[in-house]
């Protein structure tokens, strides 16, 4: 009975991982701690860099964008591109868009084209 009860936890347990949404709308909504941050044309100092690493992003399900922790925090809204490879970010009226080079439950990397520069976050 004992292996039985067992086995029926696995296969349900197996089923809600096998059932979790890869896609990007889904995979974006979570809160997301800045991890490193390259512009390789413009060496960020030490300083800068540890505050920028304290920061978070979060991303809610009802399109809500909120930056947080790197002394100028921002709110705004996003969406993603139809194909899931451009983030687009709203804030005081103005709109940025970065590509999105990799996206999974933990990990995200955006590249900024126009500014040179690569941001690496993981769930938080």
């Amino acid at each position: 009975m004992k292996k039985i009860i067992f086995l029926l936890v696995i296969c349900v347990t197996v089923g809600f991982i096998s059932c979790k949404s890869n896609k990007p709308k889904d995979l974006i909504v979570n809160k997301w701690k800045i991890q490193d941050i390259d512009v390789p044309n413009m060496p960020v100092p030490d300083s800068i860099k540890a505050t920028l690493l304290k920061g978070t992003m979060e991303f809610t399900k009802d399109g809500k964008m909120i930056l947080t922790g790197m002394g100028n925090d921002q709110s705004g809204t996003y969406t993603l591109s139809d194909d899931g490879k451009t983030l687009f970010v709203v804030t005081n009226g103005n709109t940025e868009s970065n590509d999105i080079l990799e996206l999974t439950s933990s990990k995200m990397v955006l590249s900024d084209k126009t500014k040179n520069s690569k941001l690496t976050v993981v769930p938080r």
